[in-house]
């Protein structure tokens, strides 16, 4: 009976216990998201001090803790960025050289103002190499806010180096507009190859689909050195194309799919007119397609063709009308019109949440718009600033700082590139390409293979190696299981 009455308290005790344990556990879990924007704030202030102080190792745990979509935040992708610069000079570890390049790269193209502040503070960094590498990339965003600070540098540091980097990038951002000419080449699937449909029939489903990308790599990726040119990829960009070759060739077999184009609220849709009469159909359609390949290497935008044509009058008239039904039938945030006058081109991109043009000319020698490099696009007509503008708007009209609103649809599926390669051989150049697809309940989830060698380009081998993924992933008996019940 003793030891009977002792079991019993201290089971009471036990329990007691326990359920303290429980209701601990259950506040932790309530503050976890609070825990983790404050875990967030903190690191955006303290993290430029902690680098300064050589502890970028602990800076870049702190990073891995976050979660992703805060990691994804330009302040923390910035810190993250000359942690590895550091930690590449401090212990000369080519990890932390790779990650620090690649992460430079996309800062650069991507050119996001909100990375501004951050690197101000770097520009006052006791570390020359830090301090020049924040110019440089101050001169690439083109932020007006660090005109003041780049002219203290450019006249006062001790360094002759970081003197002469604060001054190129103070020139390029009074000039009016940052520089793309010095970027490495970027390399993305260019060319649709449309799958047969006797090669992949009709798909039974009654299901409506989404797909969203999920790709979470922020930087670039180093894929080959190829005729003493670096060749880099932007997955995020990839897995967009991807993305835009399924949706085509479902539609095509019947798949009821809502396109994700303008729901992502941190990029910008384009939307590519037919150019303007002047040569035959057949040619003016090739200077289109030479146009959008070129423009889909800008990581912050996404572009859409609009198969029709419309002079830029019509599209103004009665209150930009005709440029709004475009906005409502292909869910893009701008329109963009091309005209040619000779060898001269004019391009006019409309902003249909203010309706405000940006309108440029530039002049080629043969008259072909393939002449028009990617670097001068960039520079002239998706002019960074511009851009960003149209990201806030849109953020603005849907009332949502989420970098994505999720598709009313019955499933979404999420799409990342998890690895590319490209291998160079004595006949042909290989590429090798790996995408994950999964079901945003985790039902289901599969990575597929695309593998191809092109004796003719690095771009043709991309291209052969993106169609197999896609018909991979369409005549897989797994995905379509996933699709329909």
């Amino acid at each position: 009976m003793k030891a009977l009455t002792i079991g019993l308290i201290l089971f009471g005790l036990l329990g007691i216990a326990v359920v303290g344990m429980c209701a601990e556990n259950k506040e932790v879990s309530q503050g976890a998201q609070g825990s983790s924007a404050a875990s967030e704030d903190v690191l955006i202030q303290q993290g430029p001090a902690l680098i300064a102080e050589g502890n970028y190792k602990r800076v870049l745990d702190l990073i891995e803790d976050l979660p992703l979509k805060a990691r994804n935040n330009i302040q923390i992708r910035t810190l993250e960025c000359f942690a590895n610069l550091k930690g590449w000079l401090s212990v000369k570890d080519q990890v932390y050289k790779m990650n620090w390049w690649g992460l430079r790269l996309k800062l650069m193209y991507v050119g996001d103002t909100e990375a501004t502040p951050m690197l101000v503070i770097f520009l006052k960094d006791k570390d020359p190499y830090v301090r020049k590498y924040a110019a440089e990339l101050l001169g690439y965003i083109g932020d007006e806010r660090a005109l003041d600070d780049l002219r203290e540098v450019g006249k006062n540091d001790k360094n002759s180096g970081v003197r002469r980097y604060a001054k190129w990038a103070y020139k390029q951002i009074s000039g009016g507009s940052p520089v793309a000419s010095g970027l490495p080449p970027l390399t993305a699937p260019r060319v649709q190859i449309p799958v047969k449909m006797e090669v992949v029939g009709p798909i039974d489903t009654s299901k409506c689909i989404s797909f969203v990308n999920s790709t979470s790599e922020f930087k670039m990726m180093f894929l080959i050195a190829h005729d003493y040119k670096k060749y880099y990829a932007d997955f995020e960009s990839w897995a967009d194309i991807i993305i835009e070759q399924l949706e085509t060739e479902l539609q095509k077999r019947g798949v009821r799919v809502i396109t994700p184009a303008g729901t992502a609220a941190n990029r910008v849709v384009i939307g590519v007119l037919n150019l303007e009469e002047g040569e035959t159909t057949n040619t003016r359609q090739k200077q289109k397609k030479a146009l959008m390949e070129k423009l889909r290497l800008k990581p912050l935008v996404r572009i859409v063709d609009i198969p029709e044509y419309s002079s830029l009058s019509d599209l103004k008239k009665n209150g930009y009308e005709k440029a709004e039904r475009y906005k409502n039938n292909y869910q893009v945030d701008m329109v963009l019109h091309v005209s040619q006058t000779e060898s001269v081109y004019n391009f006019s991109l409309i902003d249909l949440y203010t309706r405000k043009v940006n309108e440029v000319s530039m002049q080629t020698e043969t008259g072909f718009i393939d002449e028009l490099t990617f670097a001068k696009l960039s520079n002239k007509v998706l002019v960074i600033q511009y851009l960003n503008s149209v990201v806030s708007a849109k953020k603005k009209a849907s009332g949502t700082k989420e970098g994505q609103v999720k598709p009313e649809s019955d499933y979404i599926f999420n799409v990342s590139v998890q690895d590319a390669k490209l291998i160079q051989g004595a006949w042909a150049t290989r590429c090798i390409v790996n995408v994950l697809v999964e079901r945003d309940d985790g039902i289901w989830s599969h990575t597929y293979e695309g593998n191809n060698a092109s004796p003719a380009s690095i771009e043709r081998a991309i291209d052969g190696a993106v169609y197999r993924v896609v018909e991979a992933i369409i005549a897989d008996r797994g995905f379509r299981n996933a699709i329909s019940q």
